[in-house]
């Protein structure tokens, strides 16, 4: 989630504002007096990722989440050691007929919002390790 806060210029009276009056204000924080559209978008700046979270995990019989808490993230880079056999990436139900497949010495990037979704199955014993960012 984006949150911006920008300070208008003057807004007037307490009561709920107009879609009108709401478009009116963006003009203002924009300095641009055409209508938000899709040829003409609110800019948005994303924000840096602020923190890098890395870990390796030894795989276990059934699927185990990257994280067991909840860990807020933009994207995540899975990495299966090169002398390990496959390893399926996917969510809680993954196994090896609906699992993204990832070789030995494979890497695999996803864009999520929680370590916690991304789940992974293989070879008992065997370690992958990740990187995410938030």
């Amino acid at each position: 989630n984006l949150t911006t806060t920008y300070r208008l210029k003057q807004i007037e009276g307490t009561g709920p504002i107009t879609q009108r009056e709401h478009k009116d204000n963006l003009k203002q924080v924009l300095g641009n007096e055409k209508d938000i559209s899709e040829d003409n978008p609110l800019p948005v700046k994303e924000q840096t990722p602020t923190t890098i979270y890395n870990n390796q995990i030894t795989l276990e019989a059934t699927a185990i989440p990257l994280s067991t808490e909840s860990v807020p993230i933009k994207s995540v880079s899975i990495e299966n050691a090169p002398a390990n056999d496959v390893v399926y990436v996917g969510n809680a139900g993954v196994d090896a007929t609906n699992g993204r497949r990832l070789w030995g010495g494979a890497t695999i990037d996803k864009n999520i919002d929680n370590l916690n979704k991304v789940y992974v199955l293989g070879t008992v014993g065997q370690v992958i390790s990740y990187e995410a960012v938030n």
